[in-house]
């Protein structure tokens, strides 16, 4: 497994024939006014001047593999550009670190109680091993699925940068 399942980034720029101030007020608004508990999938974020941050969350909270879009809106010369890149948020890197860091410790420990000749020593690596695997399974799917959330994101921005 390589680092780039967990540390990738994807540069995204797209523009729009308002201003950019229309666009912050529109992203401003539509950050202050979503539904705390709403069926649909909406946008949250923080956003501070024309710097924003903003990431998808459904009916049931946000997943624990979260996308999220770093960006800046500025002037250009037809309208809004907004310059920035999707990645994971750090908290969902620290889970993915933490569940791998945790099976292979348990792992480790397993190997070093066979060596000492501890008859649950077998579990113990099962356990680890089985950790290891879930997480690495958990990685790699939510990389696959990430394209979702980066769509979403895409069309929420979209939207915003309209007429």
């Amino acid at each position: 497994m390589t680092a780039t399942l967990i540390f990738w980034h994807e540069p995204f720029r797209a523009t729009g024939r308002c201003s950019a101030e229309t666009a912050a007020r529109r992203l401003q608004s539509l950050l202050a006014t979503t539904s705390r508990f709403s069926a649909e999938e909406r946008l949250l974020g923080r956003i501070d001047g024309m710097r924003f941050r903003v990431w998808k969350r459904t009916l049931f909270g946000t997943s624990a593999d979260v996308v999220q879009l770093e960006a800046e809106i500025e002037q250009g010369e037809a309208g809004a550009v907004v310059e920035g890149r999707f990645s994971y948020k750090a908290a969902t890197k620290i889970q993915f670190i933490g569940l791998m860091v945790l099976g292979l410790l348990i792992i480790a420990s397993g190997a070093l109680q066979r060596l000492a000749g501890t008859p649950t020593a077998g579990d113990i690596l099962l356990l680890g091993c089985g950790i290891s695997v879930l997480t690495a399974t958990w990685i790699v799917g939510a990389y696959w699925m990430r394209d979702r959330q980066i769509a979403f994101l895409r069309a929420q921005l979209d939207a915003i940068l309209g007429p």
